[in-house]
């Protein structure tokens, strides 16, 4: 898996130092991270979060695709794909097997400068994955038949991220912008240097660089700090260093060139990137990094929002991120314009932005704004162990500092800007920028673009037909001698509740991890009550509700909510709030005007439709959002589930304010809606400040909705044609709704089928290297109507035929071959998985949401062991046979079909 670093965050910048300021983070003579460095070199980094209940271990080496030589791109991350994959003690299938076995999570990806290897497991049982990392430095066997299987994997995953156009514009960008460094290559590698990679070369890299002392143990959750070294040393420490290993150094050759990408594809709207080149996470403060963002690009009260989508309307959004590289890094604004002849003005603005700043600073409020913003998503990082251990890692190995991600800077500020201004005066030029752009393929053109990718695949094929796997996939072995603890006692937390008069019940739940607060409203009207004569209707109103009300108008109600750093939602049916617990009276002020008196602005109204209208023709590029139309159009036809929630451009043009704000009226009413507020609550008195806030609101009650029947599918292939690298490729059926006696047996099919790397579907890709993506989940979407069964893989043209024959040959015989053994570890995974469910504010008030939206007890969960455990297999069998039912599965494929 690849990894950008800091860009798997795009929309929300999480990577921050600052004081955790009230946490106790930082007791007296106390560290917050404890670190031992082994005899062998091996850096070992323990953080203690005794609230977890599953703990993060997290290897990283100090090695990634910057540090491959001309003719081996891809290697690196080519390299993490076969560790996993034996050593001299396991097998194959031993790495997922224990995992699953473990009710486990394993994964690992490559960036430019790193590698890592990551599990998280239930506390009971961290210790186990310590051998098999252990094992995995030195001892992987890089079996050559296994390497031909995997070699077509990363192909078909090289394939796919380039029907990915933004990410591809972005590979793009930092091509030209590193000529001479090795970020100039992408991590995947090019597929020429990927057809010839040798064993040999393999091994060597692996050798070189896979030691003691050029990796970082990182272990995040409740352990004991002196435990954890006992076992890193008694597992890892007899493995030799290299005394003699040094990193290569890179450098890059600045000049004042300017440059711009146009990359042209089957689309039908534009899309725009602008970088710069900055100093990479080794030497800046990633904290400033994530204020520029914040100030300039990410979220409505940002300038560049305000003057491009609110003002100006040339764009629908705009946004900012960077990728995290240690030596360089590239500070990108991502803009969606309205049309490609807007881009060159869009672009001006962007730079005369900048420059305001460089020339008249940055007002107080915004500076405290921004560092408000850092502060909240630290908080919201302390909740994720995985998290923790990923960019804890990354920064250390980065800048040597353990504690930098928590230390107490203390940024004042005049800081604060200083360092803000001078990153944009230095680095943010005209002369220097990058500009790409993502435009529609001439006419002209479309024929020759089918050729080259046809010509790929001829290529492709010709190549991998070479590479074959003759063996079977190699059966666990290591798995049977670990052993696992049962976990005794299941309890978990459950909310105190009350009623208002006017009908709205409240569940709140004090947990004080963090000093966050999560609130959701649930609304009894969700997306089913759209519009049946302006399909889109709901879409468009709760988007609507943000844009102002009458405490609050205008941008003053965005100005408002990201001063205090609240992260906002407002989708049909939900609208939840993510906020620091000191802000909560307030939060609760704004909340209630957002569902009480939202101003629906004429001048807003015309701003969201454009916007909405524009995200319609935009989803008509995205072949996933094509597959998905149509599966849903045809599993739930006549229902209202088989209705686009966007609506058509039909629909959306005729929408009027009269229409908005009646549809208003009737559906957003306190009437058996539920608000859930999950967090750090002690010092608040519930009780009053809801009944001051949402005690006089009025309004309706909502009718029930008579479902239509959804009646069962037959046989049957649909076809769309997209021009496109990949073919999104779905088998589907009718499945159960979620009260539905079959249900439980079918989530426990889901973990043995399609879900994970010990999964059947994983195995056929491990056998034939077929696709990259190939899952299955038989219960999406079930609620009170039934589920999609759907099995979804996303595959190259040439491969679609035998990926067919495969899958139709599986679903006829997965029922009769399960096993009791993968029905119990099923079963274990399922239990020890709801952990996850109270682990987080967020997810405690999901929990809730399920619990009042289904009307399950308060002990729902803690009930299901006695639940699965009545579940035999041969009631799981007769299940799957139902639903997967060959002659009523019908399959689509999007793509060059």
């Amino acid at each position: 898996m690849l990894s950008g670093g800091i860009m798997n965050f795009l929309s929300k910048s999480i990577l921050v130092i600052i004081p955790a300021i009230g946490s106790g983070l930082m007791a007296k003579n106390q560290p917050i991270v404890y670190k031992k460095q082994l005899e062998n070199g091996l850096t070992v980094l323990v953080k203690p979060v005794k609230t977890a209940q599953k703990v993060a271990v997290n290897l990283r080496y100090f090695v990634g695709s910057a540090d491959e030589k001309d003719g081996q791109k891809g290697l690196a991350h080519f390299l993490e794909h076969t560790v996993f994959k034996g050593t001299r003690i396991l097998s194959e299938s031993d790495i997922p097997a224990t995992t699953h076995k473990l009710s486990g999570y394993c994964n690992a990806f490559t960036s430019y400068d790193t590698t890592a290897y990551v599990f998280d497991i239930p506390v009971q049982h961290w210790d186990r994955v310590l051998p098999i990392l252990a094992d995995c430095m030195n001892n992987c066997t890089f079996k050559q038949d296994l390497l031909n299987s995997e070699l077509k994997a990363v192909v078909q995953e090289l394939k796919m991220y380039k029907d990915n156009h933004f990410r591809t514009l972005a590979e793009k960008i930092v091509e030209v912008a590193f000529a001479d460094h090795p970020y100039h290559n992408p991590i995947i590698g090019y597929k020429q240097d990927l057809w010839n990679l040798q064993r040999e070369s393999l091994v060597r890299f692996y050798k070189k660089h896979y030691i003691p002392n050029n990796a970082v143990l990182t272990v995040v959750g409740d352990v004991n700090p002196e435990e954890v070294f006992e076992k890193a040393e008694s597992n890892f420490g007899a493995i030799p260093s290299n005394l003699h290993y040094k990193k290569d150094e890179f450098y890059l050759n600045k000049d004042l060139i300017a440059h711009t990408t146009l990359l042209y594809r089957d689309v039908k709207q534009p899309q725009c990137m602008v970088g710069f080149v900055i100093p990479g996470l080794k030497d800046i403060n990633p904290f400033i990094v994530n204020m520029v963002q914040t100030l300039l690009a990410n979220g409505k009260d940002s300038r560049l929002y305000k003057k491009l989508v609110k003002e100006l309307e040339l764009a629908n959004n705009i946004s900012a991120f960077n990728f995290g590289l240690f030596d360089f890094d590239m500070l990108f604004f991502a803009i969606d314009p309205k049309n490609s002849e807007a881009i060159d003005e869009i672009v001006k603005l962007i730079m005369q932005e900048i420059e305001q700043i460089i020339a008249n600073g940055i007002p107080a409020q915004e500076l405290n704004k921004l560092i408000k913003t850092e502060q909240s998503s630290l908080y919201s990082l302390f909740e994720d162990n995985s998290q923790q251990a990923n960019y804890l890692s990354e920064i250390y190995l980065a800048t040597g500092d353990e504690n930098k991600l928590y230390s107490a800077l203390h940024y004042t500020p005049e800081k604060a800007e200083q360092e803000i201004v001078s990153l944009l005066k230095d680095y943010c030029k005209t002369v220097v920028m990058q500009k790409g752009i993502v435009l529609p393929l001439p006419e002209d053109s479309k024929d020759e673009w089918l050729k080259i990718q046809q010509r790929s695949d001829q290529e492709d094929k010709r190549i991998l037909d070479g590479k074959i796997r003759e063996s079977e996939v190699e059966k666990p072995s290591y798995v049977h001698e670990v052993a696992i603890q049962e976990k005794e006692n299941w309890e978990f937390p459950k909310p105190i509740q009350f009623e208002l008069n006017n009908g709205l019940k409240v569940l709140y739940y004090h947990n004080s991890n963090v000093p966050k607060i999560h609130m959701s409203l649930i609304l009894k009207a969700n997306e089913l009550y759209d519009s049946v004569e302006f399909p889109g209707l709901y879409m468009m109103m709760t988007s609507l509700l943000s844009e102002g009300t009458d405490d609050y108008p205008g941008f003053l109600f965005a100005q408002e909510i990201e001063s205090l750093a609240i992260e906002l939602s407002c989708k049909p049916g939900a609208i939840r709030m993510n906020l620091l617990s000191a802000d909560f009276e307030k939060a609760l002020t704004l909340f209630a005007s957002l569902v009480q008196k939202p101003t629906f602005d004429e001048k807003a109204i015309e701003k969201i439709r454009s916007i909405v209208i524009n995200q319609l023709k935009k989803s008509s590029d995205n072949e996933r959002y094509i597959a998905d139309r149509l599966i849903y159009e045809s599993i739930y036809a006549g229902h209202p589930l088989s209705k686009n929630s966007i609506g058509t451009q039909e629909s959306l043009e005729k929408i009027t304010r009269k229409d908005i704000v009646q549809f208003f009226k009737t559906y957003v009413t306190p009437q058996e809606a539920t608000l859930i507020i999950v967090g750090d609550l002690n010092s608040y008195d519930i009780n009053k400040l809801i009944q001051q806030a949402f005690g006089n609101w009025k309004g309706p009650k909502v009718v029930d909705i008579q479902y239509p029947e959804v009646k069962n599918t037959t046989k049957n292939t649909i076809t769309a044609y997209m021009n496109r690298d990949q073919i999104i490729f779905n088998v589907v059926g009718l499945s159960v709704d979620r009260n539905h006696k079959d249900y439980d047996k079918l989530l426990i099919f889901n973990r043995i089928f399609g879900q994970g790397m010990s999964s059947r579907l994983f195995n056929i890709r491990q056998k034939t290297g077929i696709c990259y993506t190939l899952r299955a989940d038989m219960l999406t979407n079930a609620d009170f109507y039934p589920g999609i069964a759907s099995i979804m893989a996303i595959v190259s043209p040439d491969r679609v035929q035998e990926l067919e024959e495969i899958l139709q040959k599986t679903i006829v015989e997965v029922a009769d071959t399960l096993t009791q053994e993968e029905v119990d570890e099923a079963k274990r995974a399922i239990l020890n998985n709801y952990n996850d469910s109270y682990s987080t504010n967020n997810s405690i008030s999901k929990a809730f949401e399920i619990i009042a939206h289904f009307n399950f007890p308060f002990d729902y969960y803690e009930k299901r062991k006695l639940t699965l455990d009545a579940i035999t297999l041969d009631d799981v069998k007769q299940a799957v046979k139902k639903v997967l039912d060959p002659q009523k599965l019908i399959t689509f494929k999007v793509g060059r079909v």
